[in-house]
């Protein structure tokens, strides 16, 4: 008989943890697992590559009015009789505006959340919340399953969250799964009473189907300019600071290299980049792409890829690049030792746009070095399909 899995995530909007999903999806073995997705929005760039064998749950109508504007949706409620939904969908609103950062509304507001969502019925041999915060909310609250399973894709304590009620859900699921060492030891410390639930399982990364992708043509980046070309993928938001990529290119530029800055990805901090690239007087080089459906002929095309996070649980994006082979300039987040050996593989760059500038520059200016980090990249065992492995163990102990 097939185990019956229920996967739990926000949505299908580009993004690291929502990639290693479906990566996750496309890896699963179908002929042992009938498996279930709950969306809370269904929607997102992703939802494309579901696999077929997959069945993504309706959305209730209690939540499609809840989605609503805040008016429209207040008067569907009333009108319905439900003074008790038309309430919550208000303190949903002030909790919002009360709360100090997204991370403390999201813990806020989710006691006015829970109600637009009726409990899933249906009994699963596993429950998984594959997103920190509401996903795994929703998996102890609204789930009936003989195994619940939390995921943590990223550094709790780097969102200002609220420890007392993160733990509150933690301790009510069965095993944690985070991607990296890093992270494990992280949330043993944070949550010293309950330290035996963290595993770690790795976003997995096929390195055959990356390298299938990036051979398709492309039109943007021509690889024969005169230009060196430096490319982000990923969401163009406060903890990508990507600030700090514009102040190294205009420190590159002044410094007589000639070089662009690709940027893949969208986000609420889209526009404050815009902005900024002119003020420094350098947006000719600054080249927002928005979301890519495919972004690997453009990371294959370009010359290096620069990622300058304040914090990452454990990058996809860059181990993607890695598995192409490129170049690559990270900041020391607190994980990029993991990712990178700073010198070999890559390079690591303190958290300034000087520093970041003076490790593209050495990339530039050094040819052999250049050739030398793709040929220790090359040399790597690069992709991770196995780690499908250690999640089949997780769920059958």
């Amino acid at each position: 008989m097939k185990k019956k899995l229920l996967f739990v995530i926000p949505s299908l909007a580009l993004g690291g943890a929502e990639k290693s999903f479906v990566n996750l999806l496309n890896a699963l073995d179908y002929e042992k697992y009938e498996v279930d997705v709950f969306l809370f929005v269904k929607s997102g760039e992703f939802l494309p590559l579901l696999p077929k064998e997959v069945n993504v749950l309706a959305i209730s109508d209690d939540f499609s009015s809840f989605s609503q504007p805040f008016f429209s949706s207040i008067f569907r409620f009333l009108k319905r009789g439900r003074i008790d939904l038309a309430f919550f969908r208000l303190m949903f609103v002030v909790g919002n505006t009360q709360a100090k950062n997204p991370s403390i509304s999201e813990q806020m507001t989710w006691k006015y959340l829970k109600h637009f969502f009726p409990k899933i019925e249906k009994k699963y041999d596993v429950a998984i919340g594959y997103l920190e915060k509401s996903s795994n909310y929703f998996v102890v609250d609204k789930t009936l399953a003989t195994q619940k399973i939390g995921w943590v894709h990223t550094d709790l304590k780097a969102l200002k969250l609220d420890f007392e009620f993160e733990e509150k859900y933690l301790r009510k699921l069965d095993k944690i799964i985070t991607v990296s060492d890093v992270l494990v030891e992280k949330l043993q410390h944070y949550f010293p009473k309950i330290q035996e639930k963290f595993y770690r399982v790795e976003n997995i990364n096929s390195a055959k189907i990356i390298n299938e992708l990036a051979h398709q043509p492309q039109v943007i980046m021509d690889e024969n300019d005169e230009f060196f070309n430096i490319i982000f993928v990923g969401r163009l938001v406060k903890e990508k600071a990507l600030h700090l990529a514009i102040e190294a290119l205009e420190i590159l530029l002044k410094n007589n290299h000639r070089v662009r800055l690709y940027l893949v990805g969208d986000g609420n901090k889209k526009e404050e980049l815009k902005a900024l690239a002119i003020e420094k007087n350098i947006s000719e080089y600054v080249i927002f792409l928005g979301v890519q459906s495919n972004p690997y002929p453009l990371i294959n095309a370009a010359d290096l890829f620069l990622m300058t996070s304040i914090f990452e649980g454990k990058s996809i994006a860059l181990e993607e690049a890695k598995i192409l082979k490129k170049p690559v300039v990270v900041t020391n987040f607190s994980t990029a030792s993991e990712q990178i050996i700073d010198g070999e593989t890559g390079l690591i760059a303190e958290m300034n746009p000087e520093d970041v500038a003076q490790k593209i520059e050495r990339v530039i200016l050094n040819e052999d070095f250049r050739m030398t980090l793709i040929e220790k990249l090359s040399r790597e065992k690069l992709g991770n399909e196995e780690e499908i492995l250690k999640f089949y163990q997780l769920i059958y102990e």
